[in-house]
């Protein structure tokens, strides 16, 4: 532990984590090959769509819907909570274990579909827009470099959750 300039105790650990912020903050504000360019620009722009105007709607948009799911949270997890205590208290593990592969498995199933359902929705914008005419058609790019971005764009948003669900049998 160290003691801070304004007097607050902190952990050894943060200067290098401010650092290292710092120093990815400075390397994002440059400027990259034309592909990195337009990857970050289909990323920041992956929910934006005609149905709102500016780009502040989109995020108030999904706020707004993530907060809508997470009401439905305990619903969720009180049963699984339950269910779990439950089969943990038997005196045979292959119970758990078959619970604990199915829900997994439902989970997974789940998250597939909701990458689905995103892929049905914005597989029209793997095509360029007019807006994307506007904002890009004066860069010296190709058409197969705008394509390759929006696609690895779509496929970076659907892979993101991957980790989080193949993390959840460490939760137990």
């Amino acid at each position: 532990m160290i003691v801070g300039q304004d007097g607050i105790l902190r952990p050894d650990g943060i200067r290098p984590v401010r650092a290292f912020h710092s120093t990815l903050r400075a390397y994002f504000h440059e400027t990259h090959g034309p592909t990195f360019e337009l990857l970050r620009h289909f990323l920041l722009r992956f929910f934006d769509s005609d149905l709102v105007t500016s780009p502040g709607q989109t995020a108030l948009a999904v706020i707004g819907s993530s907060s809508m799911f997470l009401t439905w949270f305990p619903f969720v997890t009180g049963p699984l909570k339950d269910k779990y205590a439950h089969l943990s208290a038997l005196a045979a593990p292959g119970p758990y274990r078959q619970a604990l592969r199915a829900d997994n498995l439902w989970l997974i199933t789940m998250t597939m579909s909701a990458i689905g359902l995103l892929t049905a929705i914005k597989w029209q914008s793997l095509f360029p827009s007019l807006n994307d005419y506007r904002a890009i058609g004066w860069l010296p790019v190709r058409a197969r470099q705008i394509f390759g971005a929006k696609l690895l764009a779509l496929l970076m948003v659907a892979t993101a959750p991957d980790p989080a669900i193949a993390s959840l049998h460490l939760l137990r």
